[in-house]
């Protein structure tokens, strides 16, 4: 183990949002959602935006169950979860495709982060931006 140094380079990581601390559901969906957002955040990079400017994943139940270490079914009751919460929206697909997902965000958590989200000071890091992205699930460490 080593500690954490200004040169320390983090390990593969999943953003956890504020607003899922005070959602009354289990952790396994709260899961769920992180793995679903992470995926969202590629698509978003990958251009993936339906004929409405909303940005979608797909995210086969097998393979979130994987990602997750839970079963089939308990993953797909953390979806249905997930759906009554209004946090997800699935849009079915044809035979043999994983259907569409759609991630939902309460309006006022956005605005509500910012308020208590600690201030920063000094000089933000410059953003590096990679001009060949590819679809890559390597940076919420898996290999697919």
């Amino acid at each position: 183990m080593n500690y954490f140094t200004p040169d320390t380079q983090l390990p593969p990581y999943l953003p956890y949002p504020r607003f899922l601390l005070d959602i009354p559901v289990s952790e396994t969906v709260k899961i769920v959602y992180i793995l679903i957002l992470g995926r969202s955040l590629l698509s978003k990079v990958n251009g993936w935006v339906d004929s409405d400017g909303r940005i979608y994943c797909r995210y086969p139940i097998q393979q979130l169950a994987r990602d997750a270490h839970r079963g089939k079914t308990t993953i797909v009751a953390a979806l249905s979860d997930l759906e009554k919460q209004d946090l997800i929206h699935r849009c079915r697909s044809g035979s043999g495709y994983a259907n569409k997902l759609y991630l939902r965000l309460p309006e006022s958590s956005t605005a509500d982060d910012r308020k208590t989200a600690p201030q920063r000071t000094g000089k933000p890091a410059p953003i590096k931006k990679n001009r060949n992205i590819k679809l890559d699930y390597e940076y919420m460490g898996d290999s697919l």
